[in-house]
């Protein structure tokens, strides 16, 4: 066997590229904001519902996509595979079709005793629990939501969202059951996860969730404007509530903070080398 190794030379994708691998989206003509969430999270009906001139274009994947507008914007909307590995692709993807805005609407679960199940969270920050983003970036690198989106998502949601509306930052954990301090089918295994929660909640997070961060790191990474804006339906503290409920009005803040804003017009560059 005679093969060059080259160790900088990154691998090829094994088909053309006429579309997006996992999104099935063409190439071109793709509306620069882009809302995520998860099925189980915000119906499709909800932002069919919502979108004028919706589609809900053909999928063998996990991942559905619908196009549409709103206000007469145009948006789409990527519903993904919990966690941040499914996220993290369809962000990828969006990146390369050139979306500039993206916000995560979906659920959480309370971690503060300040926030309640039915209230809203604008996130500020997420905490980087997921440790999946170490093939992108080194732990240290901020999951920090776009200002813009703040402000934008805060605007809306007293205008459109259920419960009370907070600001603050989430932790995003990588595993649903022992990632959120649950016990495992064999019970609580590692007893430093459940702490690590417990000082988390003792310095402020209002909830967790599992791709907050992702959003958020990659989003500034392909220098797009990354935000989210997340429903208690559930609080880990108290047991109560179990899935999100006013889900139309989740789906309707979302798209309207979306599109009020203006998406970056051009590339933010890096610091140059010293």
């Amino acid at each position: 066997m005679n093969l060059s190794y080259d160790p900088s030379k990154p691998f090829a994708a094994s088909r053309e590229a006429t579309e997006s691998w996992w999104l099935g989206m063409p190439l071109g003509a793709v509306p620069e904001r882009a809302i995520l969430t998860l099925a189980l999270d915000i119906p499709t009906a909800d932002f069919l519902a919502l979108l004028g001139d919706a589609h809900l274009l053909p999928s063998t994947t996990e991942y559905q996509v619908i196009t549409g507008s709103y206000a007469g914007t145009p948006v789409v909307v990527v519903y993904h595979g919990s966690g941040p590995l499914s996220i993290s692709v369809a962000i990828e993807e969006l990146a390369r079709l050139g979306v500039k805005t993206i916000v995560r609407a979906g659920n959480s679960g309370g971690l503060s005793t300040a926030v309640a199940v039915g209230d809203t969270v604008v996130v500020t920050a997420a905490v980087r629990a997921e440790r999946m983003l170490l093939d992108y970036v080194p732990l240290e690198f901020p999951a920090v939501s776009a200002h813009s989106l703040v402000t934008s998502l805060a605007q809306s949601a007293t205008l459109h969202a259920s419960g009370t509306v907070h600001e603050g930052f989430v932790v995003s954990v990588a595993t649903f059951y022992p990632g959120s301090g649950m016990p495992t089918a064999i019970g609580v295994i590692n007893h430093e996860q459940v702490d690590r929660l417990r000082l988390w909640q003792h310095l402020g997070a209002l909830c967790i969730d599992a791709e907050t961060s992702t959003v958020l790191v990659l989003a500034s990474l392909f220098r797009m404007h990354g935000g989210a804006i997340l429903g208690i339906g559930n609080h880990l503290e108290t047991g109560a509530g179990a899935h999100l409920t006013r889900t139309d009005s989740l789906a309707r803040t979302a798209l309207h903070a979306i599109t009020r804003i203006e998406p970056p017009q051009t590339a933010r560059t890096p610091s140059p080398k010293r």
